[in-house]
């Protein structure tokens, strides 16, 4: 594998034959600008034996450009001619179609015009980097085909959505005349006729005329929790504090009626839909007040602090308090922890809150212990507002 000459010693011969990279050594020609234009092939390791199919009986003292394609021949001249223009070694990638492989080449000069090319051979590499380029292409048109399919996914359920909030407004607002017409009619039908039947008739009304008490209040909450997502209104900066201050205002006859006591911290300004701000106030402050202690006033907090890129509010009462195994049911629509002889209502005022919350892009939990009321927390993002 080797021909005699004094430039390679019989060291650099055993260096070079136990290297795991392929080697070959030629003796540069060079034109009349000095540069090197094809070599001689004068050594050959065992490395590059196997790897590039040489046979060295036949191809040393051939021209490289007689044993390599031109393309590679090529090759071998740019990292050679770097080398001797600048003193820099340069590194390429072939590919190298006889034994199907693919090598990052360099080299290094030596005495006498001789030149000898290292040769790595990087095909696993090259393999693994075209089956992980083939398996991005795959995950991303799979990825591109299951975005399609979640965007229509999407718009099937936005389209499903407003239907839904359309149906339950109108069949919320169809079922009030119905209803309106058969409290009416028990109503006069107990003014007139109350005492003139037996006790059971007397009672019957009663439970007729309840019946529909109730559910005219459920349509009217049906109503009102459909009208988060059909009546909304664009966000603009919303002042808080004066919202508060307006709606204990609104209150104050409420709150004589039960002694409540009501006090607040200086709330900031939010980005947000101010009837639907309002809206979420009256119905946590109103969830306080229902659900106070029989023989105790009620006292109602409300704070806000900035905590990093939110407002996170409070509204914290001394209320009966809250069993922490329901914390998650109770902003669920239609449920009640407690029955319609404790407490009237229907059980929608916190999922009405959840809802506008959701809207606002908001998070909200409690805070409570039974006989130790509750605080409920909220958040509205903190962000720039289109001016009002």
């Amino acid at each position: 594998m080797k021909k005699s000459y004094k430039s390679i010693t019989e060291n650099q011969f055993k260096l070079f034959d136990n290297m795991l990279e392929g080697v070959s050594v030629y003796k540069l020609i060079f034109n009349d600008k000095g540069k090197a234009i094809d070599g001689i092939l004068e050594y050959v390791n065992r490395v590059t034996v196997e790897t590039m199919n040489i046979n060295p009986e036949e191809d040393i003292g051939k021209k490289a450009s007689e044993i390599v394609k031109s393309d590679v021949n090529k090759a071998y001249l740019n990292v050679i001619n770097e080398f001797i223009g600048t003193g820099e070694y340069k590194r390429l990638e072939i590919y190298y179609p006889p034994t199907n492989k693919h090598f990052l080449i360099s080299g290094f000069n030596m005495p006498n015009n001789y030149f000898a090319i290292l040769r790595v051979d990087i095909t696993e590499q090259k393999e693994a980097e075209e089956k992980l380029k083939e398996s991005h292409a795959n995950l991303e048109l799979k990825v591109q085909e299951r975005t399609v399919e979640l965007d229509m996914l999407i718009e099937e359920l936005k389209s499903s959505n407003e239907e839904l909030q359309k149906f339950a407004y109108i069949a919320s607002h169809d079922l009030q005349e119905p209803l309106r017409t058969i409290s009416n009619f028990t109503q006069l039908i107990e003014r007139r006729y109350k005492g003139k039947f037996d006790s059971d008739a007397d009672e019957f009304i009663e439970y007729i005329i309840d019946a529909t008490k109730r559910m005219q209040q459920l349509i009217r909450d049906l109503l009102m929790y459909s009208k988060v997502t059909s009546q909304q209104e664009d966000f603009k900066l919303v002042d808080t504090e004066k919202i508060v201050k307006q709606l204990i205002s609104d209150l104050q006859v409420t709150f004589k009626e039960n002694n409540v006591k009501i006090t607040r911290n200086s709330l900031p300004n939010v980005c947000a839909d101010e009837r639907q701000l309002i809206q979420l106030f009256q119905n946590l402050i109103s969830n306080a007040i229902k659900y106070r202690k029989p023989k105790e006033p009620p006292k109602i907090h409300i704070s806000a602090k900035k905590e990093d890129n939110e407002c996170v509010f409070s509204v914290s009462d001394n209320g009966i308090g809250i069993e922490s195994e329901y914390f998650d049911r109770i902003f669920r629509i239609f449920q009640r922890l407690n029955t319609k002889e404790e407490c009237e209502g229907s059980g929608i005022g916190l999922s009405i809150v959840k809802k506008i919350i959701d809207r606002h892009s908001g998070r909200i939990w409690v805070e409570s212990e039974p006989g130790n009321g509750s605080t409920f927390y909220f958040t509205i993002p903190l962000k720039t507002c289109p001016k009002n």
